[in-house]
Parts: structure tokens; C-alpha cells; sequence
């Protein structure tokens, strides 16, 4: 209030006007040093996984649970009308933080949405990309991600139209190459069949006709994104 003071030689004509002109002010700057603080913190962990679609579903879920991120959602570009009702919520310096930070956050995955391959980079050799593949299957295997058998469908499916020169149009010869790169604990080529049909459109705009949970599709569509991360990444290793 002294800083709202001195800007009027000492006097406080319209308190409420003043206190939005003030604290609109202190949200710009804060954006500028708090924000970059939380940018520098992100770029600490790049080289550790990020996925976007997680993020995404994290900070969805965080802004319905939280009122001054609903606000900020409300009023994206308007931080007059912003501070307004941020002035009724309580602390606000710690409400900026947290707006700031969900900002940040967002346009990291704006940036990464962006740049976010869905295609598999192209191999400078067959050896190059049978060492790639095995490299990629192998990690999602570590990561948990092939719960069932029928799993692996959703990597045949998405390599049919992504490898153009290798045979997996059908589950065996998938499941075949598999083996010869060494992959153990398979299942038969029928696991596989009975899932092929069940998927509609193109990754990554997947839907299922044998599912309408919004996880399991997310969860399977996943198993494809981790692939490609891997296979993409394999020379970064």
C-alpha cells in the first residue's frame, strides 16, 4: 500500500482500483523473475523422460481441483479481470507462484507438442534399425507398459504403416521378427489377431471399439509413444 502511496504523491484515491494496478504489475513482474526460476528448474531435468500426454492429464487434473488455476483458465488473457477475483481468493503472492508455475508448465508442453515426433526417424541401415527396434521393444518392456499379450498389437499396427519396407502385415510375421531380435516371452500370433481390428483411426487419434475407458485408450496409445521415444532416441543412449 506505501508503493500504491508513493505512485499518487502520498494519497489513495480509489483503493480497490489502485490495489488491481499494483498487484497486476507485481504478476507481470513475477512472471519475468519467478518464472524464469521455474524454467531453469524444468531445464534441470530435460534429459529425463517427459511425457506429454501425462503432463497434460496432470495439469488438467490440477487446474479442476484448484480455484485460482480455474481463474487463471477463465481469464487466460485478461489479468485485470484475473487480479480482480485473485484478490478475493486469500494469498496472493502464493497464488501467482502457483499460476506462474502452471504458465510455465503449459507452455513447456505447447514447445514439446510442437516438436514431439510420431513418426520413427529414419534408419541409416537395416542393422541400424533392427538395433533401434530391439533397443525400443526392450525398454518398453522394462517400463511395464506390455501388460497383455495382445499389447504388442498396438506396436505391430502403428510399424505397418510407419516401416514401409519390412513385412508386419500380419501378427506371425510381427511376432517373428520379434523372436529374431531376441525378444522372449511372446504370445501366439492369436493373442495378437484378436485385437488388430479393434482400432479406429490413426495414431496418434486411436479409439477402440472393445474399450471406452479413457485410461486403457491412453495406456495403449502409450505403448506406441514410449516406442517411438526409445527408437528415436536410440543413438542418444
Amino acid at each position: 500500500m506505501c508503493r500504491i502511496a508513493a505512485c499518487n504523491d502520498g494519497r489513495v484515491t480509489n483503493y480497490e482500483t489502485e490495489a488491481e494496478v499494483f498487484f497486476v504489475e507485481l504478476l507481470q513482474k513475477m512472471r519475468q523473475s519467478y518464472g524464469e526460476s521455474v524454467r531453469q528448474k524444468l531445464m534441470e531435468h530435460d534429459g529425463e523422460e517427459f511425457d506429454v500426454e501425462e503432463e497434460k492429464r496432470m495439469l488438467h487434473d490440477m487446474m479442476l481441483s484448484t480455484e485460482i488455476l480455474k481463474v487463471r483458465e477463465l481469464y487466460a488473457h485478461d489479468d485485470c479481470a484475473f487480479v480482480h477475483v485473485a484478490l478475493t481468493l486469500g494469498d496472493v503472492v502464493a497464488a501467482f507462484k502457483l499460476t506462474i508455475t502452471y504458465e510455465v508448465r503449459k507452455k513447456r508442453i505447447e514447445a514439446c507438442s510442437r516438436h514431439e515426433s510420431v513418426s520413427l526417424c529414419k534408419a541409416a541401415s537395416y542393422n541400424e534399425r533392427d538395433r533401434r527396434f530391439a533397443y525400443a521393444v526392450n525398454n518398453v518392456k522394462k517400463e511395464g507398459l506390455i501388460k497383455f499379450g495382445y499389447d504388442w498389437t498396438w506396436i505391430e499396427l502403428y510399424c505397418e504403416g510407419a516401416i514401409v519396407d519390412a513385412n508386419f502385415s500380419t501378427p506371425a510375421s510381427f511376432l517373428d521378427y520379434l523372436s529374431v531380435l531376441g525378444i522372449d516371452s511372446l504370445p501366439d500370433r492369436t493373442t495378437l489377431a484378436k485385437k488388430v481390428d479393434v482400432v479406429r483411426g490413426e495414431y496418434p487419434n486411436w479409439t477402440f471399439s472393445d474399450s471406452k475407458n479413457a485410461s486403457e485408450t491412453m495406456r495403449r496409445k502409450r505403448v506406441v509413444g514410449r516406442f517411438i521415444f526409445h527408437y528415436n532416441n536410440f543413438l542418444r543412449q
